[in-house]
């Protein structure tokens, strides 16, 4: 099948060949079809190349709010680190607070039963005395037989 046509008696390069060669009837339909071509492909490239910038923006904009998630997270890990020292700072003041507190509250204690044991002592000699009955120098001598 590579021989003449038989329509018109011409052999496929020939075609091709008048298809192709400037000046022949085919000339415009094959310069129309090209531009087209060209036309299509010029269109595909532009395409391509906003699809690549919208790409390239989306990405840039998943960068940039993973940036902010970032520094959001960072922010927040300092503000624990902080509200966990001023806690732990609070504790130890109250702990030494508390400490003070107790051992004052000791020798309060111990001043206070010192006191209460003075007081009672007190008392006590106080009432042993009241409770004898005055007696004479003579009574004294005798062993209370006078």
């Amino acid at each position: 099948m590579t021989g003449e046509n038989p329509q018109t008696k011409h052999s496929r390069d020939a075609v091709a060949a008048s298809a192709s060669a400037p000046g022949t009837e085919d000339a415009p339909v094959a310069a129309t079809a090209s531009e087209k071509a060209d036309a299509a492909l010029s269109a595909a490239g532009a395409k391509t190349e906003q699809a690549a910038e919208a790409a390239r923006e989306r990405a840039r904009a998943a960068g940039a709010a993973g940036k902010r998630v970032e520094a959001k997270a960072r922010t927040g890990v300092d503000a624990g680190r902080r509200k966990v020292s001023e806690v732990s700072e609070k504790a130890v003041a109250s702990a030494g607070t508390a400490w003070g507190t107790v051992r004052e509250h000791k020798v309060a204690v111990t001043s206070a039963g010192a006191g209460l044991l003075t007081v009672a002592t007190a008392s006590f000699l106080a009432g042993r005395k009241s409770g004898v009955r005055a007696v004479g120098p003579l009574t004294r001598l005798t062993g209370g037989k006078l």
